[in-house]
């Protein structure tokens, strides 16, 4: 046996977690080797996805890390977009991920309560009685 003949295989693997890292520097090795873990985790899921999807064009390791790391985040922040205390401009960029729960009616009343529109931010410094439908 050779022992660089089947050395290409982890060449091959080290490479592609060196190229798309979620490594972050840390002094704790519990952490880092959770970080090798993920990339680890994300070559194999590559993997295994293009071979249940063999008549598909496999996806680029950039574009496939990106959908997988979204889909692993959207459960968490659907259940983080229905905080009602979290601050306006988390609120508005969590607000594409809030699941809907009922179809708004487009003939709401206005409020009688005038404010700050929360979309527009303070420089604008709009005041409405009108419900804002970003959030």
């Amino acid at each position: 046996m050779d022992y660089n003949f089947d050395k290409g295989g982890v060449d091959t693997a080290d490479k592609m977690c060196s190229t798309y890292s979620v490594s972050r520097r840390t002094r704790r090795w519990p952490l880092a080797t959770f970080f090798q873990l993920l990339n680890i985790a994300g070559i194999n899921s590559q993997i295994l996805y293009n071979a249940k999807h063999i008549n598909e064009a496999q996806k680029f390791r950039r574009l496939f890390l990106k959908e997988l790391s979204i889909s692993l985040m959207k459960p968490h922040l659907e259940e983080r977009a229905e905080i009602k205390t979290l601050p306006p401009d988390i609120r508005i960029f969590l607000s594409r991920y809030k699941i809907p729960h009922e179809e708004r009616l487009e003939d709401e009343p206005p409020a009688n309560i005038r404010g700050r529109c929360l979309s527009c931010g303070r420089q604008k410094n709009r005041v409405t009685t009108m419900k804002c439908h970003v959030m």
